[in-house]
């Protein structure tokens, strides 16, 4: 059964998860720009040394950089990536910790995150990216409480607040909002008027600007808006998990803002959500490619998703009848499949099993893994051997 509304509201999670891996090598897809090379140069010289990036765990693109929590050359760390021409490289270092590296964007290059100490202590960090190499710390609010791990990624920005949950008194977690109109003085924390974070339906949950998806372990995926004046609930599925149709358990959602969809343990089948105008229209999905999948996340009402063999796209502007794109990345996940890192208007960053990929949203074809070096190598140096075919 489905209900909810969706009333006087102008409408991104990117589905954050645990990435793991010992190494990774960093593969870029996509059509290559031209890039000039010197054929008599040896492939070992006048290049920046190699970096090995491991064990991501949440990134977002800011300016077409990939900001990214992950280790290099073993080492915990946060890094500016960047790429051109089927080559990717360190661009900076900023010294923002070995903190999740999922930003909210609040307004023009302001971003905001929630991070959590070793006794789970929460801290919101505000930057200004105006130059997104070299982001500046410009406000922080320690916070005072805390919340449990998996509601720790759990946050979004929408009218110059930052909402997330925290726990309050007892077992109880409460919706909360911080006023970030003066992003340098972030404010106190206030409670939203809403038990969106709370209860047996929310035992987990994904967030992108207004729109927060939260699910039971069992059952009751919700969909609601947030405001600094309280929430709307726009839509909702409630059933049986083991019934007749073995649908599973929700196990991630995502949104742009106009489609949510939310990915089943069920090879086939997928929830969708329009939220435009009147009642969110829900639909079921099946989208029959064979072996198990994953939803990746949802970018311009197309919804990406990880095979066996690679990655796959789904325009659903039409609720009630998904069409398979002609974006096809072939890499061989095997059953591990991937996580998204993050996406932004032309890029897709995935990872699994200890790899990062950066593909093109429009790519149809092979990835062939390319070097990360630890600065941008000289194009017009490169040996030819090294340059993208």
């Amino acid at each position: 059964m489905t209900s909810g509304a969706l009333r006087a509201l102008t409408l991104f999670t990117v589905i954050s998860g645990g990435l793991a891996g010992c190494s990774s090598s960093v593969v870029v897809a996509g059509p290559h720009a031209a890039a000039s090379c010197d054929p008599a140069l040896e492939p070992t010289d006048q290049l920046p040394d190699e970096v090995v990036i491991g064990n991501p765990t949440s990134g977002t693109f800011i300016d077409g950089r990939l900001h990214l929590r992950a280790t290099v050359d073993g080492e915990e760390a946060y890094v500016v990536v960047a790429f051109a021409d089927g080559v990717a490289w360190m661009a900076s270092r900023p010294g923002l910790g070995y903190a999740p590296a999922n930003w909210a964007h609040v307004h023009d290059s302001i971003y905001a995150r929630l991070r959590a100490d070793t006794s789970e202590q929460l801290t919101i960090d505000v930057i200004d990216a105006a130059d997104p190499e070299q982001p500046k710390v410009i406000g922080l609010k320690p916070l005072g409480e805390t919340v449990e791990p998996a509601w720790q990624p759990v946050y979004s920005a929408a009218d110059d607040y930052l909402f997330f949950c925290i726990r309050a008194a007892g077992e109880t977690r409460s919706l909360m909002k911080v006023d970030l109109h003066d992003p340098a003085n972030p404010g106190d924390p206030s409670p939203v008027l809403n038990n969106l974070c709370d209860g047996h339906s929310r035992h987990s949950g994904s967030a992108k600007g207004r729109i927060w998806m939260v699910w039971g372990e069992q059952h009751d995926l919700e969909v609601h808006a947030v405001s600094p004046n309280g929430t709307l609930q726009l839509g909702d599925y409630y059933y049986n998990p083991d019934g007749i149709h073995s649908y599973g358990k929700v196990l991630a959602a995502s949104t742009d803002g106009s489609r949510v969809v939310a990915d089943p343990a069920n090879d086939s089948e997928f929830f969708l959500f329009e939220l435009t105008t009147g009642p969110a229209q829900f639909e079921h999905a099946y989208w029959g490619l064979s072996g198990p999948k994953r939803l990746l996340g949802v970018l311009d009402e197309v919804a990406y998703l990880a095979t066996s063999d690679g990655v796959r796209g789904y325009d659903v502007g039409n609720l009630s009848d998904p069409v398979l794109t002609d974006t096809f990345a072939t890499i061989d996940f095997g059953e591990s499949l991937a996580w998204l890192v993050a996406g932004d208007d032309e890029h897709l960053a995935i990872a699994s099993g200890g790899k990062l990929y950066v593909m093109r949203r429009d790519h149809n074809g092979d990835i062939d893994p390319i070097t990360m070096y630890a600065s941008q190598p000289q194009t017009a140096t490169r040996p030819c051997s090294d340059v993208p075919r």
